[in-house]
């Protein structure tokens, strides 16, 4: 729930793979889900110089996914963001965003990870059925999971333990975010926690 820059890229680029299994263009409906909006990045998971997007006068940080979005073209962005999130706001105003559990991170780093889109000219929006004259981003990418920066992890977790809480990390090789949960080494933890309580 810490989002990534993928989500950003279906948002703003319509990137066709973020979301395989729709089997149609991704441009022609990511706007228009709700649940998009809650996997774009989250300001306390990324560090504040983070930069998401770049346009040749601006860079936007993941505290200006607001007016980015403002400036692509979609109407109240941030009640869009508000109602996505919801669901996550009985946890962070219960534990005030810092876990009161242990709290076990299995991740990778090592895999080619979308992190800044770089635009030649200002967003343009374009509704379904009107391409116009668009240049697509450039993509820059970081370590990660394929799909989640290394960043987003290691950011809140950092945080977290600074804060005193048991934060547990293992780290896979060449594990691609889809497939952690069916790693057996992943499943060899879970166990290992439904055993050992």
């Amino acid at each position: 729930w810490m989002g990534a820059p993928t989500a950003v890229a279906a948002v703003f680029a319509g990137l066709d793979d973020a979301v395989p299994f729709l089997g149609m263009p991704f441009a022609k409906v990511g706007r228009r889900l709700p649940a998009l909006y809650g996997l774009l990045p989250k300001a306390d998971a990324y560090p504040s110089d983070f930069v998401l997007l770049k346009t040749p006068i601006k860079e936007y940080h993941v505290s200006d996914l607001v007016d980015a979005l403002l400036e692509l073209g979609l109407p109240n962005p941030k009640e869009r963001l508000r109602i996505a999130t919801q669901p996550f706001a009985p946890w962070n105003d219960r534990y005030d965003g810092i876990p009161q559990f242990a709290v076990h991170q299995v991740y990778t780093t090592d895999l080619s990870t979308l992190g800044t889109m770089s635009f030649k000219n200002d967003f343009k929006y374009h509704p379904e059925g009107d391409e116009g004259e668009w240049d697509p981003p450039t993509y820059h990418f970081i370590e990660g999971d394929g799909t989640v920066p290394a960043t987003s992890l290691e950011y809140p977790l950092a945080k977290w333990r600074a804060a005193g809480a048991d934060v547990r990390t293992t780290k896979l090789h060449n594990v691609d975010h889809v497939h952690i949960v069916s790693n057996p080494k992943f499943i060899d933890i879970i166990l290992g926690y439904a055993c050992n309580n």
